[in-house]
């Protein structure tokens, strides 16, 4: 986005002010979203605010409602160009857009998501990767056919919110090297795959899933000049949870997010940069393993993070996870990983070398 002049790009390292509250116990960038619909006073509205009207190509994969909605009409609303990937039509505000691009989509079919691609062209800037389905099909019921045997449940949660997401992160990136510009991904994850609901279970499962995904991705995909984040709602006032449920949270003072807050934190994470890396991998952290945090020291684009929100404020939560994984994980166990990681890289390395010599 920031590359054309679509948003304006701005520091959100730990060391920034600007009206942050951080808790260094924590690490967490923790900011008011406001009546000003801004996430930090003072420095995230200045990305929404620096949108410009541009050409840039922003595909959003489950756009036409909830926080899918809300991430399109933030960029529309500074005459961006997105094209919105969804199974079901969006709202006829959105379809009188000339700068939204309605293209029905099953996420769930490879031969749907390939060709809605298609339809974008050959330079993506920014992928925002949303599409879900809730966990209602009581997967861990005891339901019988009609001969008493255990009926298999339905697998479609897995297949939204899961497959989908690996499908489109394929394609992604695909298209992003060839226009050799780069781009980023933002994934909607769940704050359930970090605290899991038991009412829950499979969805919870899925969500965690994707945030596996970022991490596996974000020291390979960054190579490419493409970086890869997510954001990780708790409760939020979409046409998922009913709406009873919403009220009763509301009536115990438990936080609702707005789609609208939850859509500034996933611009933030495709815009914002960072003064210090997530983590290393394989040779490069066993290189590091004992330097402290200095080894991590790098300006950059925003990668490999997770903006965790609940009502109105937000934080990221990939950064301290890491760094204390040498205390939850063990030193030994941590260091022997990452001597494993380095052997697997060695290995890839001489088996992408048989290939291209024509020897393996």
């Amino acid at each position: 986005l920031e590359r054309s002049g679509l948003v304006k790009r701005n520091d959100f390292g730990p060391d920034q002010g600007g009206g942050n509250t951080l808790s260094r116990g924590a690490n967490s960038y923790r900011n008011r979203y406001g009546d000003r619909a801004n996430i930090s006073p003072s420095r995230l509205v200045s990305i929404v605010d620096g949108i410009s009207p541009d050409t840039q190509k922003p595909p959003k994969i489950g756009g036409s409602s909830g926080i899918g909605l809300a991430i399109v009409d933030l960029l529309v609303s500074k005459q961006s160009r997105v094209f919105n990937f969804d199974i079901q039509p969006p709202p006829e505000s959105q379809r009188a857009d000339r700068n939204v691009s309605f293209i029905p989509c099953d996420v769930s079919s490879w031969a749907d998501l390939l060709a809605a691609f298609d339809k974008v062209g050959e330079v993506i800037d920014t992928l925002f990767v949303n599409a879900g389905v809730s966990d209602t099909s009581e997967y861990f019921a005891e339901k019988y056919d009609s001969d008493g045997r255990l009926q298999q449940p339905n697998y479609r949660i897995i297949d939204v919110n899961l497959r989908a997401v690996c499908d489109a992160v394929k394609i992604g990136p695909t298209v992003m090297k060839k226009s050799r510009r780069g781009g980023g991904i933002v994934i909607t994850t769940s704050a359930t795959g970090y605290v899991p609901e038991e009412a829950l279970p499979i969805y919870s499962a899925v969500k965690t899933g994707s945030i596996g995904l970022i991490r596996s991705l974000r020291n390979t995909l960054i190579k490419s000049n493409i970086t890869i984040n997510g954001i990780a709602p708790a409760l939020t006032e979409t046409n998922m949870p009913p709406a009873d449920y919403i009220a009763l949270m509301r009536s115990k003072d438990m936080p609702v997010s707005p789609a609208h807050c939850v859509a500034l934190a996933a611009l933030f994470s495709a815009t914002a940069t960072e003064s210090r890396r997530v983590e290393l991998y394989g040779a490069e952290a066993v290189e590091a393993f004992d330097k402290g945090p200095e080894a991590l020291l790098r300006t950059g684009r925003w990668n490999g993070r997770v903006l965790f929100t609940m009502g109105d404020t937000y934080t990221e939560v990939e950064e301290d996870l890491t760094d204390m994984r040498v205390e939850w994980f063990g030193r030994t166990n941590l260091l022997e990983q990452r001597r494993q990681q380095e052997l697997t890289e060695f290995l890839q390395k001489g088996i992408q070398g048989q290939v291209a010599d024509g020897s393996g």
